[in-house]
């Protein structure tokens, strides 16, 4: 078995959706629905078994009913785009996914944790309602802020996605906390969302808080 084999990634679907539109929004209100994909999106393979992957590994401890992860403390960190979805809410609305993943090393505790934002293009179908407006204005900001030079008088949602060029890019997103709300197994959950973001280059000077 050669190397290039064993390093490939292991497809993940474990990012859980964080309300940002507004208030009333809990993570339950949105699914993947039919994602339009392209190099933000690639497929990727399953790697074959190694002698590491066949151990075996003690499940007996672990408490089921706790939560995946507390949500992070209300602040500003570092973060890279690491996915970007052209995709729907349950109730048929198209929006765009931008998934942040913290890269900040001021922090290595939350390293990797993922918080995505939700933008909406329409709400009830209708291109002018608040709630559209805002989710498009949150996604041109996330855009700008991140240095990504964009046609926004042609913006095509899909070929943007296609193309991939806001993965990798850097930014400071400043996270907040969402309402509870019970989640499919009935439980009580809070999660992250996003509520501002700068560049990076604005520095910790011009940031109101910190975690």
């Amino acid at each position: 078995m050669n190397d290039e084999k064993k390093n490939e990634e292991v497809k993940s679907d474990e990012v859980k959706p964080e309300s940002d539109q507004n208030e009333g929004f809990t993570p339950e209100d949105f699914d993947k629905g039919p994602d339009t994909v392209g190099k933000a999106e690639e497929e990727r393979q399953v790697g074959e078994p190694t002698i590491e992957d066949e151990e075996s590994y003690n499940l007996d401890d672990i408490d089921i009913n706790t939560p995946d992860f507390e949500p992070l403390p209300i602040g500003w960190y570092l973060c890279t785009i690491t996915n970007v979805k052209w995709s729907t809410s349950k109730a048929g609305d198209p929006m765009m996914i931008i998934e942040f993943t913290v890269t900040d090393e001021k922090y290595p505790q939350f390293k990797g944790r993922r918080v995505s934002q939700f933008c909406l293009f329409k709400y009830n179908n209708n291109v002018n309602d608040p709630v559209a407006e805002m989710g498009r204005k949150r996604f041109r900001k996330s855009m700008v802020r991140a240095g990504i030079n964009i046609d926004w008088k042609t913006f095509s949602p899909k070929s943007f996605v296609q193309r991939g060029e806001a993965l990798g890019k850097q930014l400071r997103v400043r996270f907040g906390k969402g309402d509870p709300y019970e989640n499919s197994e009935g439980q009580m959950a809070v999660s992250n969302n996003v509520k501002d973001c700068k560049s990076v280059g604005s520095g910790d000077a011009f940031l109101s808080d910190s975690p």
